[in-house]
């Protein structure tokens, strides 16, 4: 599964916590940026309206080697589209957590309404079915509404997190912490990667917590079932 030729996708919004917002629509929804981890090269690609904008906000600052890989591989919305024809020519299944419901329907929306134009090629990936969504295929199995901070504490161990809360990062961006947030997403990419690779192993038992009607429970999972509750 490593040697497979797969796209992480992650997306982050401007749209602060309790907006009022309906988490399966897309109207309504900002994208601040999104990021793509190619884990067959291990090449990161960061996504912004306006990378300039972004560039030129750090340019009083020391550039950390953090920085300039981010700055390498930085594009503007406007670049995505074709990036994302050239992954699909060459083969590539796209991969997301929660992406079927949220990420996708945002990103296929126009630049100027908050999306990124990618609805045609996000559907040829769809028509292919060369997508799958960790936290769909999770559900579909289980039953059970996972959060990736607890898939990385019960799959990855226990010393590994997200580098912030979910809510926290549109707070961030509109504080021009652009850097962090960007790091933040893409961290997301590759934490929703080493899940899926781990999960995809036969046989292999992980213990996972999970939150329901507020309270916290505990389950196994191998081969995408729960084993014992």
């Amino acid at each position: 599964m490593i040697d497979m030729k797969i796209l992480y996708i992650d997306i982050e919004t401007k749209n602060k916590f309790l907006s009022g917002l309906d988490f399966k629509k897309p109207e309504g929804w900002l994208i601040s940026c999104f990021c793509i981890y190619d884990s067959y090269t291990g090449n990161k690609y960061y996504f912004v309206e306006d990378k300039e904008e972004i560039i030129s906000h750090y340019e009083k600052e020391s550039l950390s080697s953090v920085k300039q890989d981010i700055f390498k591989n930085l594009y503007n919305f406007t670049e995505a589209e074709s990036i994302m024809n050239n992954f699909y020519n060459e083969g590539y299944t796209l991969n997301s957590f929660n992406g079927l419901n949220f990420d996708f329907p945002i990103l296929g929306k126009p630049i100027r309404d908050g999306g990124v134009n990618l609805d045609k090629i996000i559907h040829n990936f769809e028509l292919d079915n060369r997508t799958r969504d960790l936290f769909f295929d999770l559900n579909l199995y289980t039953n059970i509404n996972f959060s990736l901070q607890n898939l990385i504490k019960g799959v990855i161990g226990s010393k590994y997190s997200k580098s912030m809360k979910s809510a926290s990062a549109p707070i961030q961006w509109s504080k021009k912490q652009y850097i962090e947030v960007l790091m933040y997403c893409m961290l997301d990419c590759i934490y929703t990667s080493e899940v899926f690779n781990r999960l995809e192993k036969p046989d292999a038992l992980y213990n996972i917590d999970y939150k329901r009607y507020g309270k916290t429970h505990k389950c196994s999972i191998k081969n995408y079932e729960i084993v014992k509750e």
